[in-house]
């Protein structure tokens, strides 16, 4: 696949990790429901991400995306620990469905383990953040 093929089928389901690094294709992913863990991390030409129908965002889905500027994912209802770790350009974060941010299974944690549990690590130049239904939030998630 390649940045400027406009033949893929619209995707439901993507399992494999780290499977798309070079696409930044508009619409292409609308109708995802569901990827496996790190499918997007390390895609450095995705500036914008809209998934209306993923229903969670899997650890470490957009790593170290560095283009990603703004992600719009209505119906997540958890993000996984370092889905947007590193993820430097990312500007505006809009999940309002989102109940669980991080791993909040884990109580007793030490600081040299803190990157392993956090989501939004590295992301130096988030500025807006929309999650308005947020229950839980895992430790060092915005570490």
């Amino acid at each position: 696949m390649t940045s400027t093929d406009r033949s893929l089928p619209m995707f439901k389901t993507i399992a494999a990790t780290g499977v798309v690094k070079n696409l930044n294709l508009v619409n292409t992913f609308l109708a995802l429901t569901q990827f496996g863990e790190g499918a997007f991390s390390g895609c450095t030409v995705m500036t914008t991400v809209t998934l209306p129908e993923l229903g969670s965002i899997p650890a470490k889905a957009f790593k170290g995306d560095t283009s990603l500027t703004t992600v719009s994912i209505a119906n997540a209802e958890s993000i996984g620990v370092q889905a947007f770790q590193n993820c430097s350009g990312l500007i505006e974060l809009s999940i309002p469905a989102v109940t669980i941010v991080g791993d909040v299974e884990t109580v007793a944690l030490n600081a040299e383990d803190s990157g392993d549990y956090s989501v939004f690590s590295g992301c130096s130049k988030l500025k807006k953040v929309s999650m308005p239904k947020v229950e839980r939030i895992g430790a060092f998630a915005f570490y």
